[in-house]
């Protein structure tokens, strides 16, 4: 990582910040409203495309509400399932990043 200094086997948590901002589905997202915009012409705000319930069409590409893919990780209002498609994809993972025991921990025993 030049900013640090430090070859890639050398980065640590705190050199790299939420992993998902550079790597996960935020930077997937960032990358396609980039290339809308240029596509369309004009911004795509994030209230054109947050709070979704049905997929939305913008030019070639089809906007799938967050509920379909993280229904966890989205910020819908208790009973807005029922005004959403059934969700499409179930993560299963740990979170590896996330810490130094690769996102799994044991809970410690209260004595």
């Amino acid at each position: 990582m030049e900013k640090h200094k430090v070859p890639v086997e050398e980065i640590s948590l705190d050199m790299i910040g939420d992993v998902v901002d550079f790597s996960g589905p935020r930077r997937l997202t960032y990358g396609i409203l980039k290339s809308l915009k240029g596509q369309l012409n004009r911004e795509i705000g994030e209230k054109e495309i947050r709070k979704l319930y049905q997929p939305k069409p913008l030019g070639n590409v089809l906007i799938m509400p967050g509920y379909s893919f993280a229904t966890t990780q989205n910020s819908y209002q208790p009973g807005d399932e029922l005004k959403t498609l059934p969700k499409l994809v179930q993560h299963h993972y740990a979170g590896t990043w996330k810490n130094k025991n690769s996102g799994e921990t044991v809970p410690q025993a209260t004595v």
